[in-house]
């Protein structure tokens, strides 16, 4: 029994993803090298704009085509990551009737891969949460009212919204 114990904790110490989940990682290892190719949403060819090779362009892509947080939108929920956009892109075929096919278009991403966006995403998705330059530099999140930083994450809370929250204001 003690050495089924043993080897429990052996393969789960094995199986932990030490990977950073920081917007600089998620990018460089898993968005850029597969879906920021330059046929697909790279900066030169920005298919259906969203940009994957550069931090830059990615932060832009998952905050303005709402690919991780929709302002306070049921879709987005930090406790159920699977249900953002982002990952529904790269888990189903065609998930919205476009035609268009499950992404990557090449080949799926490693299981790993998806799992560690989906802890990124339930960790609040740091560094891709809110665009500073938008809305008077202010973002949702859920029904609060928040600034945004500079680095792209939210900043302090100004206010809890009597009804919703939508566009970095109160509704």
């Amino acid at each position: 029994m003690v050495r089924f114990a043993w080897l429990a904790l052996l393969v789960a110490a094995c199986a932990t993803d030490d990977r950073p989940r920081t917007i600089d990682y998620v990018t460089e290892a898993i968005l850029a090298p597969s879906c920021g190719t330059a046929e697909c949403h790279s900066t030169f060819s920005a298919q259906l704009t969203d940009i994957f090779d550069t931090v830059k362009g990615a932060r832009s892509s998952i905050v303005r085509n709402a690919l991780v947080r929709l302002d306070s939108v049921p879709q987005y929920d930090p406790d159920a990551p699977g249900n953002a956009t982002l990952i529904i892109w790269i888990t189903r075929t065609d998930p919205f009737g476009l035609g268009i096919g499950r992404m990557p278009q090449d080949a799926p991403l490693p299981n790993e891969d998806v799992e560690l966006l989906q802890r990124w995403i339930s960790e609040g998705a740091s560094g891709a949460q809110c665009d500073p330059d938008a809305n008077g530099g202010m973002a949702c999140n859920d029904k609060a009212l928040f600034t945004c930083n500079s680095d792209w994450s939210f900043g302090d809370e100004v206010m809890e919204c009597a009804n919703n929250c939508s566009a970095g204001t109160c509704q």
